[in-house]
């Protein structure tokens, strides 16, 4: 049997919670390093700031001090609402959990409202789950910050197996992010 074992930091672990919670969300593959080039950029310079703070190399191409970081993540959340999303994806889980026959989970987050919908669907409604997807996604108005994503059972799974305390770690990088942004928690849940 082969294992994988990860040493990093307390930081690093934050860091890595919020980029598996980011890929399962938005369906992105931030760390095969493609999707949004604006969500790279801001895991990117979330690195160098947990880098400055433990005396180690900022990543290639971001800024080196804090001052100069702060202020890009500030301009990237205030157009696409990183804090305002991870805030929402708490509000996801509590609810994905009350549908325990449901296979699949359409997501709504709307991080501007700070709405979250979570619509689940059996196992025999696949066509129906991706119908639905299919419409929720032409129904978002171009540059609007909703975002709609079709995750199934397994992805969640496999993010709760990775990690157990899913809610406490990316809790703890939100802070992180609003420390530098002052993003204010309220979000509601559908």
């Amino acid at each position: 049997m082969k294992i994988e074992i990860q040493i990093r930091t307390l930081l690093q672990h934050k860091w890595a919670t919020a980029v598996e919670a980011a890929e399962t969300f938005t369906g992105q593959a931030l760390k095969s390093n493609q999707g949004s080039e604006d969500w790279r950029r801001f895991f990117a310079l979330m690195s160098s700031v947990f880098a400055i703070r433990e005396n180690s190399p900022t990543v290639p191409g971001t800024p080196s001090n804090l001052d100069e970081l702060h202020a890009e993540i500030r301009k990237l959340d205030a157009t696409h609402h990183m804090a305002a999303t991870f805030s929402g994806y708490r509000a996801i889980f509590p609810q994905v959990e009350k549908q325990r026959d449901a296979k699949y989970f359409l997501v709504r987050l709307d991080p501007i409202n700070r709405l979250v919908r979570v619509k689940g669907f059996k196992q025999s409604e696949s066509k129906e789950a991706n119908r639905s997807y299919t419409e929720a996604e032409q129904a978002i108005e171009r540059n609007s910050a909703v975002r709609v994503v079709l995750v199934s059972v397994s992805s969640i799974s496999s993010l709760r197996r990775a990690y157990p305390n899913y809610f406490l770690d990316t809790d703890a990088f939100l802070s992180e992010v609003t420390a530098i942004t002052g993003w204010q928690q309220n979000s509601k849940a559908h």
